[in-house]
């Protein structure tokens, strides 16, 4: 059953705190979406994402902050409507690692996440404001 509210459920946030790549979806300059995989990270009511600085999306959510972020499993999905903020304040090394080592475990992950950060990348918070979902 489809369900669509304004918080994530226990159940939800079970689900989406599962190393599921996250489809990215910010909405173009002419208005079609441009969907991505991305790695995410739901802390304090928040979804964090490291993006590369010359990433499309970043440029998208600069001028419209609106996004979807989604995440399924083929069988079970979840959809959460809201506003990205790039926050510079974050420490975007320590983002990129926690990420890579969620969805690549320990040692792969702190390999991978100092590749990574040579390149730059900010950190990106969304901000929930509607919650869809079906089979969670």
């Amino acid at each position: 059953m489809t369900r669509s509210h304004p918080r994530l459920t226990p159940r939800e946030i079970k689900f989406v705190t599962r190393p599921l790549y996250c489809k990215f979806a910010s909405i173009n300059a002419d208005g079609s979406a441009h969907v991505t995989p991305t790695w995410s990270m739901f802390e304090n009511g928040l979804f964090v994402f490291s993006i590369p600085a010359a990433a499309v999306k970043l440029r998208n959510l600069e001028r419209d902050c609106r996004v979807t972020p989604l995440f399924d499993d083929a069988y079970s999905w979840v959809a959460v409507r809201g506003r990205a903020m790039i926050n510079p304040d974050r420490d975007n090394g320590l983002d990129t690692e926690r990420l890579a080592v969620l969805y690549m475990g320990r040692r792969e992950g702190v390999r991978t996440a100092a590749e990574i950060v040579k390149r730059k990348h900010l950190s990106v918070e969304v901000t929930p404001e509607t919650v869809v979902s079906d089979n969670v």
